[in-house]
């Protein structure tokens, strides 16, 4: 959240709510794994894609609305502003 705060120079509003039936317990990424499995290596780290992320829902407002419209809990990298 920091990341994409300092990225959009927005406040992120947030809220701490217990998991919904069918939310994942935990998440994490392993990029050593796919390095290993897929041979991929990330180039970027998550400053960038914060920083890429804002710049294309800045560019593409509407489509960026849409996504928070149809997929709210499927659309990490969009913000809900108030």
């Amino acid at each position: 959240m920091q990341a994409f705060e300092k990225a959009s120079g927005k406040k992120v509003n947030t809220k701490l709510v217990a998991r919904r039936p069918g939310d994942a317990e935990a998440v994490w990424a392993a990029t050593e794994t796919a390095d290993k499995v897929l041979g991929w290596t990330a180039k970027l780290g998550v400053k960038e894609m914060c920083e890429d992320q804002w710049k294309w829902a800045s560019q593409y407002p509407k489509v960026a609305r849409a996504c928070l419209l149809l997929l709210p809990s499927a659309s990490p990298g969009c913000i809900r502003q108030k």
